[in-house]
Parts: structure tokens; C-alpha cells; sequence
């Protein structure tokens, strides 16, 4: 199923922006569109596996499992031979720290992390898509939810807890839009285009349970000498 199609353009972008981020999710998107190459596919699973090797596990897993694509024998032989060559690369380095390590190691932190602004937490995984994910009553859908508590446990166990989500929800919400009940309620709700301002407010979970938007004003100097004059302003008032 080609839900997807992203020109050589785009692809240049994801990959030009040199971010582990960015690489394993045009991966991603390469993977999908172009699934029926076999020299595309193998390339985008090497550049995913070296990028992320455990979220390409679960990419795999959810694409199977939401059948966004049809995987043929040839994408596991290239996800066996590109973990084989990334375990082999990893054989070379002389210190190395495992996810099971670095997980015990800051245990205390997880859970102080998951347990703090909870309910904030939760709302910033999906922000304004829980809107139509409500009304179009996916939240019911079995394939979603099963898949949605698979992302949401394994990105409790980190401490960048909202953007290991996101980065993980991806195939989830390519499987959204294939819905037609979720596109009209996501129509709906944002027929009037100025609707598509509230994607400008976005927050996230940091370590430690701390709640920020993209780009956090309170730790901008400037801004902080502006909120400073306005108080002494407000001060001479009252």
C-alpha cells in the first residue's frame, strides 16, 4: 500500500540535516515508498539500523503489524545482514554502554519522569491529533490501541520520554490517515485553516517530568529582562 510518496528532494533534506532523527524517519518514509526496490530498500534499512537499531525493530514490527506495506522475504534479509554488520561494528569499539545499562543505571529518574505531570505527559505524546483520534473513534480501534501501549511502554523506559513517542508513533500514524474516519474528522475539525496555528503550540516531557514547549521562553534571556521590566512596570501601579 503507497501512502506515501516523497520525492528526491525531500529525501536529500532528511538526510542533508545529519540527525539520527531525521535519517531513521526519512528511512522510514524511503522504506515505505519505494518498498518494491530492492537496492532502495536495503539501503534506507542500513541507514535506519545504524541510526536507531532498536526503533527499527519496532518499525518493523508495527509496519507488519498495521500492514502498511507488504514486507517480502528480501527486507528481512536485509534487516538479518544489516544487524549482523552493526553488531560487527559494535564488536570494534572498545567501551561501549547498552540500553539495558543505561535503563538500570537511571531507573530512579524513569520513573521519576513518567510519574511527574502525568496527564501533561500524556496529552503531549499526540497533542491535537487526540481531537480526531477521539471523534473518529479510533481511540477504540484494537491494531491502534495495541500499538499505541507498544510505543508508550517502550518509550517509558527513556528519559526523552515525548520524543522517543513520536518518533516511534510514526507508523501509527501513517495507519491514522489510511483511515477515512479519521481523515474526515481531522477535515472537519480543521476546515477553517487558521485551525492549523494551534500546530505552532507543542510541548514535551523532558527528564525529570519537565514540561517545555518547542523552544522554551522562561530560559531566554531577553525574554526574561522583558518579563523583569513588566513586572517593575506592573509594580509602580499597585
Amino acid at each position: 500500500m503507497k501512502i506515501l510518496y516523497f520525492s528526491p528532494f525531500y529525501l536529500i533534506i532528511f538526510y542533508w540535516m545529519g540527525k539520527p532523527d531525521t535519517f531513521i524517519t526519512g528511512s522510514l518514509f524511503l522504506l515505505i515508498s519505494f518498498n518494491g526496490s530492492l537496492f532502495i530498500s536495503a539501503f534506507a534499512i542500513f541507514v535506519m539500523i545504524f541510526s536507531h537499531p532498536q526503533v527499527t525493530l519496532i518499525y518493523f514490527v508495527l509496519i507488519r503489524y498495521l500492514d502498511i506495506i507488504k514486507l517480502k522475504i528480501e527486507h528481512y534479509i536485509f534487516l538479518f545482514l544489516g544487524f549482523s554488520i552493526y553488531n560487527f561494528y559494535l564488536m570494534q569499539l572498545s567501551q561501549f554502554e547498552s540500553r539495558y545499562d543505561f535503563i538500570i543505571r537511571d531507573l530512579d529518574r524513569i520513573l521519576d519522569t513518567i510519574f511527574t505531570n502525568t496527564l501533561a505527559g500524556f496529552i503531549s505524546l499526540f497533542m491535537w491529533l487526540w481531537i480526531p483520534i477521539f471523534l473518529s473513534g479510533l481511540i477504540r480501534d484494537k491494531k491502534f490501541i495495541l500499538s499505541f501501549f507498544l510505543i508508550f511502554f517502550i518509550s517509558f523506559f527513556t528519559l526523552d520520554h515525548t520524543r522517543i513517542f513520536m518518533i516511534l508513533s510514526i507508523p501509527l500514524i501513517i495507519y491514522l490517515i489510511s483511515k477515512r474516519e479519521f481523515l474526515e474528522s481531522f477535515s472537519t475539525i480543521f476546515e477553517n485553516k487558521i485551525m492549523y496555528i494551534l500546530g505552532l503550540f507543542q510541548m514535551q516531557k523532558r527528564a525529570d517530568g519537565r514540561i517545555v514547549d518547542g523552544n522554551n521562553l522562561s530560559e531566554n534571556i531577553i525574554f526574561q529582562e522583558l518579563m523583569s521590566e513588566l513586572i517593575n512596570f506592573i509594580k509602580k501601579f499597585i
